[in-house]
């Protein structure tokens, strides 16, 4: 076992990718934590977003997509609270949550991730965020259960997550009833290749997917989708807002260092700007050439799996180097995906079957690893 200080006390808000893949590098290595570590989150569950896409087609079940966080934390020797952080205090280095309490801290990793870019609405439209992805899937379900009638699905934004859900609701045979179109500022997945681009619309024509081109919505009110100009788009039944990612408000007020968005500045080793004894990884940090992603934040971990014990021995740090080039993988909802690599991308219909394949083997992988009890179920 790892020599460490047990006088410190370890926070970890937030069980995304990062503190993941760390805390299971801790397990297999036999690192021993701080007596005091505790990890926060709203949630008794992990949740992969990978798999979101999936859920909503109806190819997994909810307990397919998520890592219970308990007998992980038991194996490790820590505490885990359900809690939702509404601040942080560096000055008195203290954590403040939603029921009031308040916990300190000697060290601070912070894996909390994003929301959904806000979407000013009067009430009068049901509005589903798809960030964070469990409050997303239960709203969604609720949704459903609730408007057995309703058929006018619209998805605000023109990203991946848009079009994964876009081709997931399409591919959904329980859902065939819905009516979905994508309203988006330019043009469907504008910043992937052309040859990527293009065939997805087509794919999504093919499936019934209507695309609304430069169609910004700015806002929602009297049951209808609005431009920032005032002018009226369209009504539906229910609005999937998937317009990227908006940092948590605590990150800015707990006056740490934050980029223009509010995201929260990190040195190469992912430590907080002048703040060496609070980590931050995933989408909560601003690293230039890091994009907002699964694939980075998997990295994240590793460099967080050898930094916070090194941090609390005295021993120097390793640099994140982000790569140059990262693979994504598109799910086309009925087990197929469309992959990118750089600004390259493979997505021909031949390929499809067997890149879908290697997603699902590549997420199921995730929760097994990931899983005390090793197994997919």
């Amino acid at each position: 076992m790892t020599k460490n200080n047990h006088n410190e006390r370890l926070l970890l808000l937030g069980a995304g990718h990062a503190h993941m893949v760390a805390m299971r590098q801790w397990l297999e290595q036999g690192t021993a934590l701080p007596k005091d570590t505790i990890l926060i989150n709203p949630e008794p569950e992990a949740w992969y977003s990978g798999m979101m896409p999936g859920l909503i087609a109806g190819r997994f079940a909810r307990e397919d997509c998520l890592i219970e966080l308990e007998p992980l934390c038991q194996q490790l020797g820590i505490q885990l609270q359900l809690r939702r952080v509404v601040s942080l205090d560096i000055q008195s280095q203290c954590v403040w949550f939603r029921d009031g309490g308040n916990l300190p801290f000697s060290l601070l990793s912070i894996n909390s991730g994003s929301v959904t870019h806000a979407l000013p609405s009067d009430g009068s439209i049901a509005l589903l965020p798809v960030k964070p992805f469990a409050d997303f899937y239960r709203r969604w379900q609720t949704w459903r259960q609730d408007n057995p009638q309703a058929t006018d699905v619209a998805i605000v934004g023109g990203g991946a997550a848009a079009v994964e859900i876009a081709l997931a609701v399409s591919a959904n045979s329980q859902l065939h009833g819905l009516t979905v179109t994508v309203y988006v500022d330019r043009d469907v997945l504008a910043g992937f290749p052309a040859n990527v681009s293009g065939r997805v619309q087509k794919l999504l024509g093919r499936r019934g997917v209507k695309i609304q081109p430069q169609a910004r919505v700015g806002y929602i009110e009297n049951g209808m989708l609005y431009r920032s100009d005032n002018n009226r788009i369209a009504s539906a039944d229910v609005v999937i807002a998937a317009t990227g990612s908006a940092a948590l408000s605590w990150y800015h007020n707990s006056q740490l260092s934050t980029d223009s968005d509010g995201f929260i500045l990190v040195e190469p080793t992912l430590q907080a700007i002048r703040q060496s004894n609070i980590f931050v990884s995933g989408d909560a940090c601003s690293l230039a050439n890091n994009p907002r992603s699964g694939v980075y934040a998997v990295r994240h971990g590793d460099v967080l799996a050898r930094n916070i014990p090194a941090q609390l021995q005295g021993n120097p740090l390793q640099n994140f180097y982000p790569q140059t080039k990262a693979l994504a993988l598109l799910s086309t909802g009925n087990g197929g995906a469309v992959a990118r690599y750089g600004t390259s991308g493979a997505s021909h219909s031949l390929l499809r079957p067997i890149l879908g394949l290697w997603k699902d083997q590549l997420d199921k992988s995730y929760i097994r690893d990931h899983s005390v009890n090793g197994a997919y179920r």
